[in-house]
């Protein structure tokens, strides 16, 4: 049971050894024997599944470039939107010197749909609004989206929308910055992304965790090479064919990371051919809530660049819940995202590019809650260096 919440892995060891002892045993014996593993094999169906195999766009347009006659609608909704968006990347590209990017996130449910319409607002009053899309999962992610006039992709419910949109606008040519909903943004990232970039040749950035080298895949840069998009398409490929698979899991494990989904040679795409990442600073700017023993941030708040809330349903375990309130963090996770996006009676942290700590003091008090006391460790600890079982 641990394992198939943590190491799928070790899951899949424990699991051939339980196959190679039923393989001569009827299925009505097992059943009848009181032996847990049905138990464990209906919780797993109904706990750990991630997707339900749900595609919005069409495989066509996730491998290919080229428009079909007979595209999807979030193809459709995407193609309407590619000419501005390009235009907007290409704008900022120029005045930065960086590569040409857009901004990308997704929302669906009663938890992240209303705050779309202020991610938007907030997106635009740092400088990049024009240049974000979002992938409308619902009807009310949808109406709120195109209530304020942003440029909005419909799409249903599925965590493999969180690869598929930036996969195709890779396709097209176009860098991505992905956003989940639950980061609000201080400043726009885009400085702070080229300033990394010059640093080395990279394919891909990514947001990472205050006390472990581990990434977070809240926030992540996707620049538009062969490498990246090859990568991609694999990982989706992979996420596809095991829904059981948590994304951020299986994201590490690609990138070789510190986390695993299956052996080093089992993975599709092989080590020589990973994209060159690097970690966005997770130390003051690209930070996160510390709802978990190894997130949070520390130094001075004015330099946070974007701030993880650590909303989403992956986070939101009774684990984590437990940490923050015996640290005294639990501010909880639906106070954190509600503090920031509903703000109404501040109405210049939607349309002014104003740091939220600087005209609130309940704001301020919630980010500082996530600070360490102290720098960074230098020498961070292993992702993934506690698991029930290491192969």
């Amino acid at each position: 049971m641990l394992c198939s919440h943590t190491e799928s892995i070790c899951f899949r060891a424990h699991a051939t050894m339980i196959a190679q002892v039923m393989e001569d045993i009827p299925l009505h014996l097992v059943a009848g024997s009181g032996w847990p593993v049905l138990h464990l094999l209906g919780h797993v169906s109904r706990v750990v599944r991630r997707h339900r195999f749900q595609l919005d766009f069409h495989p066509q347009e996730l491998l290919e470039a080229t428009q079909t006659s007979s595209a999807s609608t979030s193809m459709l909704d995407l193609a309407e939107c590619l000419p501005a968006l390009r235009a907007a990347a290409k704008q900022t590209a120029s005045k930065l010197g960086g590569p040409e990017l857009v901004f990308a996130t997704m929302a669906h449910g009663a938890r992240f749909s209303p705050y779309v319409a202020r991610f938007i607002a907030r997106a635009r009053a740092l400088g990049i609004g024009d240049s974000l899309v979002v992938f409308c999962l619902d009807d009310g992610a949808y109406s709120e989206c195109k209530a304020v006039k942003g440029h909005c992709v419909r799409g249903s419910p599925s965590i493999l929308n969180k690869f598929t949109l930036p996969l195709v606008l890779l396709r097209r040519g176009l860098g991505v910055m992905w956003l989940d909903l639950d980061v609000f943004l201080f400043r726009s990232p885009l400085p702070a992304v080229v300033r990394q970039l010059s640093k080395g040749s990279y394919d891909l950035l990514v947001s990472g965790s205050f006390a472990v080298d581990c990434i977070c895949s809240g926030i992540v840069v996707f620049l538009a090479t062969e490498r990246t998009t090859h990568w991609l398409e694999h990982l989706l490929a992979w996420m596809y064919e095991h829904p059981y698979e948590h994304d951020q899991k299986a994201f590490s494990a690609f990138l070789r990371a510190g986390e695993r989904v299956a052996f080093d040679h089992e993975l599709t795409v092989p080590v020589e051919l990973v994209p060159a990442w690097s970690f966005l600073d997770p130390e003051t700017e690209f930070v996160s809530a510390r709802h978990v023993d190894m997130a949070g941030w520390t130094g001075d708040p004015d330099n946070i660049v974007a701030f993880h809330m650590l909303h989403g349903d992956s986070d939101d375990t009774h684990a984590s819940r437990q940490f923050a309130a015996r640290n005294g963090l639990g501010v909880g996770y639906t106070p954190l995202l509600d503090l920031f996006f509903n703000q109404t009676e501040l109405p210049e942290l939607y349309t002014t590019p104003v740091l939220p700590h600087r005209i609130s003091e309940e704001l301020r008090e919630a980010l500082m809650r996530s600070r360490w006391p102290s720098p960074r460790p230098t020498s961070p600890g292993r992702c993934n260096e506690t698991v029930p079982m290491r192969f």
